[in-house]
């Protein structure tokens, strides 16, 4: 079976801020608190292990977790997962960019038992590379078009 060719993307620059729209305006203190020290954690693992580091974490996360519930049951706990990112990310002097914060979605996706798989993109000419989140094959928290515009090269 052949696979869908990428269509490419033209002059695409990530940017939580520009992708992402807050759902949920409240968001609990101590849940925010959590994704602050989350986001610093992942952070670290990346500057320690680089990118091969956070893929075996999150590889050895996904196995442990065998029975996941509905991701359509839990729509509101993914909204106020991604609203926690986005207001947490804003705390940081240093910029987080989209392997740090799938990543980081990702991981709290799974610690709350939500089906999710973490996807990393390419297109060759002109380079660029991208990670984000699908829960049930929807782009979560980015453009749906990344699925079509670049190649998929890793999926967790």
């Amino acid at each position: 079976m052949r696979k869908e060719q990428a269509i490419g993307m033209d002059n695409y620059e990530w940017r939580l801020t520009n992708q992402f729209k807050p759902v949920t305006k409240k968001i609990n203190f101590l849940q925010l608190l959590k994704t602050l020290i989350f986001l610093y954690k992942i952070k670290r693992k990346k500057d320690a292990k680089g990118v091969g580091g956070l893929l075996t974490m999150m590889r050895k996360e996904k196995i442990k977790i065998l029975h996941l519930n509905s991701a359509e049951s839990s729509r509101y706990a993914v909204d106020s997962l991604l609203s926690s990112i986005f207001i947490a990310e804003k705390f940081f002097t240093r910029q987080f960019y989209c392997l740090e914060i799938s990543t980081a979605l990702f991981l709290l996706l799974l610690k709350n038992k939500i089906t999710a798989e973490f996807v990393i993109g390419v297109q060759k000419y002109d380079f660029i590379a991208h990670a984000w989140v699908e829960i049930e094959n929807v782009v979560c928290g980015d453009v749906q078009s990344l699925k079509t515009n670049l190649a998929e090269i890793i999926r967790v």
